[in-house]
């Protein structure tokens, strides 16, 4: 992920200082995560 990253310094402690604790979505949405509740309600 890291590869074509202009600073990957940068990038991985952005991501690290972001992480968000629900490891089913990213740390942009949380846990309004539109990806995620389109996977959940498909899956019932």
């Amino acid at each position: 992920m890291f590869k074509l990253a202009i600073d990957k310094e940068k990038a991985k402690k952005m991501l690290n200082e972001r992480c968000s604790d629900d490891l089913n979505s990213c740390s942009i949405c949380g846990k309004m995560c539109a990806m995620n509740t389109i996977n959940q309600t498909s899956r019932c």
